[in-house]
C-alpha cells in the first residue's frame, strides 16, 4: 500500500490554495491541490471536482486506469464548459487516485507534486 502526505505550499500568495485527501468508499483515495487567483472561482472548482469524484466512484471489477481517465474526460469537458466566462490564466489542478499500489495522477497548468521512493 502506498503512503503519501499531503502538504500546503508555505510561500504566501493572494487567492485560493487548497489540498485535499478523499478516502472513497471502494477503498481508494482521491488527491486533489487546486491553486486560483480568483478565490470564488478556486472553491467553486474544487466543490465541483470533489462532486465529480464522489459521485463516480471506482465499479467493483473496473480498471483503475479506465476510472481516472473517465474522471479526467468529464473534468475536461466541465472546465471547457465554463472557460468561456472565466479567467482560468492562474489555474492550477493536481488530481491523483490511489488505488492498492498504483498511482495514477494528472496535472494542470503548474502544479508541483513530488514523488518519493
Amino acid at each position: 500500500m502506498l503512503q503519501f502526505e499531503l502538504y500546503k505550499s508555505s510561500a504566501s500568495q493572494d487567492g485560493f490554495l487548497s489540498s485535499k485527501k478523499i478516502d472513497l468508499a471502494d477503498n481508494s483515495t482521491a488527491l486533489l491541490q487546486i491553486t486560483c487567483q480568483d478565490e470564488t472561482l478556486g472553491s467553486f472548482i474544487e466543490n465541483t471536482v470533489i462532486d465529480l469524484i464522489l459521485a463516480n466512484s471506482l465499479s467493483p471489477g473496473q480498471d483503475i486506469y479506465t476510472h481516472f481517465g473517465y474522471l479526467l474526460e468529464r473534468l475536461n469537458k466541465y472546465l471547457r464548459e465554463i472557460e468561456k466566462n472565466s479567467n482560468f490564466s492562474e489555474l492550477s489542478i493536481f488530481l491523483g487516485l490511489i488505488h492498492s499500489d498504483v498511482l495514477h495522477f494528472s496535472v494542470l497548468k503548474s502544479s508541483f507534486a513530488y514523488l518519493i521512493k
